[in-house]
């Protein structure tokens, strides 16, 4: 459940104006402890280049489907995810 909820903040960020911590500790639906959820989405966003790099490299994304069903994730960009912080 963390995991799920890290990445749901991750991809509201993009959209938002808000800060991160406010996202998090604003964010009253989170079942997860909100510091827990805010120290991954930090950590995440730290780390998000070299991640992208790795994920690009490695070629996950060839191998990988996507969670809503369409064909495969080969088409997206490995920054789909971890850019929007």
């Amino acid at each position: 459940m963390l995991y799920h909820e890290a990445a749901q903040v991750i991809n509201t960020a993009s959209k938002s104006a808000d800060s991160l911590s406010s996202q998090v500790y604003g964010n009253k639906t989170l079942k997860s402890k909100p510091a827990q959820v805010y120290a991954l989405v930090v950590e995440a966003a730290k780390w998000s280049p070299l991640l992208c790099t790795v994920i690009e490299e490695a070629g996950l994304l060839q191998l990988e489907r996507k969670v809503k069903g369409s064909k495969t994730a080969a088409t997206d960009s490995p920054e789909y995810i971890l850019t929007a912080v």
